[in-house]
């Protein structure tokens, strides 16, 4: 019998073909061997740069016609100030994503609330807007373990403790270092439409918050974008927004007597 072994050629990155299409010049890719570097708090409220011994931003990219793929550690340099306990960490990914992204159709796919959902050009993992707990209607309290159906969001409960460059800080289970908010340090320095700032897992780009007043319309005014979410005129946690109404063991608790997203 006849062995056939199919080669599949990657082709890597270099600075002269960054030249080509957004999904692929995007990335910040580290050339010169910078290494990451955080703010180390050494006492309360003080602070020292540390370098780490693995690299910054983004090592490769590779592609075919119709495939995007990423290295990185998920570590940039200047991390930080974050006000919860713990050091960014290597992570080692190898980020896949699809390089003709086509919007779905049909029964559309639930953005998870945790973990991460994307990444931003420098390699920083993008989580959800949830902090992994929920409310319990058993118990009546936010678990870890919740029902999973109103649940809370990252910046109303963790807010506090995240950078003002990354809208980051690292988890406490293996040192990821990742943003729920806002990558201030990505967009600060552009003026007119905002840059790419990361890709979400479907291949689709996010943006800074700039963009044409008409999406179609290079020439139209830049304008601050508006987010399509809107808020519940409500007072009881007990239907979604689709309409869908729970039973009792699924209704949340009442806007009154807690913020949950």
């Amino acid at each position: 019998m006849t062995r056939w072994i199919t080669k599949v050629i990657f082709l890597l990155l270099t600075a002269a073909t960054f030249a080509q299409t957004p999904e692929l010049n995007s990335w910040i890719v580290n050339y010169d061997g910078t290494l990451a570097s955080y703010y180390e708090e050494t006492s309360p409220g003080n602070y020292q740069l540390t370098e780490l011994t693995e690299l910054a931003d983004v090592q490769s990219v590779c592609y075919t016609d119709d495939t995007i793929w990423v290295s990185t550690e998920g570590l940039t340099t200047r991390m930080g100030f974050y006000q919860n306990p713990g050091t960014p960490g290597a992570q080692g990914e190898i980020y896949r994503f699809p390089r003709n992204p086509q919007e779905q159709t049909g029964t559309k796919t639930e953005v998870p609330t945790v973990f991460s959902i994307g990444v931003l050009v420098n390699g920083i993992a993008i989580f959800g807007t949830g902090d992994a707990t929920s409310w319990k209607a058993s118990t009546s309290t936010d678990e870890n373990d919740g029902d999973g159906i109103w649940n809370v969001e990252a910046w109303y409960s963790e807010g506090w403790t995240l950078d003002t460059v990354f809208g980051a800080h690292p988890n406490g289970d293996g040192g990821t270092y990742h943003t729920h908010a806002t990558p201030f340090r990505l967009y600060e320095d552009s003026v007119g439409h905002s840059p790419i700032i990361g890709f979400s897992y479907d291949g689709f780009p996010i943006y800074g918050p700039y963009g044409y007043s008409d999406p179609n319309d290079a020439g139209s005014a830049v304008t601050r974008m508006v987010s399509g979410y809107e808020l519940r005129n409500i007072t009881q946690r007990q239907s979604l927004p689709d309409g869908t109404n729970l039973l009792p063991s699924q209704s949340g608790p009442s806007v009154a007597e807690a913020e949950l997203g």
